[in-house]
């Protein structure tokens, strides 16, 4: 009975570590505040999160996720002639580690 119980923990000790799955790359959430014209993917008038991350695979940098947009913001924001002022809306990027210092050389200055 004692050799059977053994044999029993044995089996469910292993057979739980074969069932982790593999660590997969890790990421890094970048968050970058959109300023009028500033912003190395153009001015925010235009700007989508789509575009971000065209720009962002055009440039050879890999997401984890998809660019997402936080806040709003009045057109008049958008449209003004201060590119140095900021618009309120913010860009959540997920950046894979290996890539991030690429980002930032590219002009993605993430907010502290």
């Amino acid at each position: 009975m004692k050799r059977t119980c053994y044999w029993l923990t044995a089996i469910l000790f292993l057979s739980s570590c074969i069932t982790d799955p593999p660590p997969g790359p890790s990421f890094q959430r970048i968050l970058y505040n959109e300023t009028a014209c500033n912003d190395p993917w153009g001015k925010a008038v235009n700007t989508t999160p789509t575009l971000v991350d065209k720009w962002l695979q055009d440039k050879g940098i890999h997401t984890a996720y998809n660019t997402e947009l936080e806040g709003s913001t009045a057109d008049s924001l958008l449209q003004s002639p201060d590119c140095s002022k900021q618009t309120g809306r913010r860009y959540v990027l997920a950046i894979y580690s290996t890539d991030v210092q690429k980002a930032i050389d590219a002009g993605v200055k993430p907010t502290k």
